[in-house]
């Protein structure tokens, strides 16, 4: 498993113009890693700061965080990250960054990637982000 992971995210790196044999190295050392940690952009749009609000007062433990593959007309690439509540609707909270979902889709497609939320940040007059960990999965 830990093979095939590496080879979708070395094929990745050299589609942004990374050499095959430097894509292989840093891919294998990504897929030994296992987790990354992360940050969704696009949080300030729509009702998300309002979301985020309400996601502060649950604990980590019943916050699910789906990575689902929306490519659109800016990027076919895009990545959405969805958040639910014990295990209710999902709403989505914003997007991995462009370059973290060029690198991350096919593994997203492939449901070889999980996320799981680490802190809700902000407040106090500031803008609400969610922090959270992108995983592997074997």
């Amino acid at each position: 498993m830990l093979k095939s992971i590496a080879m979708t995210l070395s094929n990745s790196l050299v589609k942004h113009g990374l050499p095959r044999p430097q894509a292989l190295k840093r891919a294998w050392a990504m897929a030994k890693q296992g987790q990354f940690n992360a940050k969704a952009v696009g949080v300030t749009f729509g009702l998300r700061q309002t979301a985020l609000m309400r996601l502060k007062k649950y604990s980590k433990e019943v916050i699910t965080i789906l990575l689902v593959h929306e490519p659109n007309q800016y990027d076919k690439n895009a990545v959405a990250v969805k958040v639910s509540v014990n295990r209710g609707r999902a709403f989505t909270i914003g997007y991995l960054p462009k370059l973290t979902a060029s690198l991350w889709g096919r593994l997203v497609d492939k449901q070889k990637a999980a996320a799981k939320i680490v802190k809700i940040t902000g407040g106090n007059g500031k803008n609400l982000g969610i922090n959270f960990k992108l995983q592997l999965v074997a």
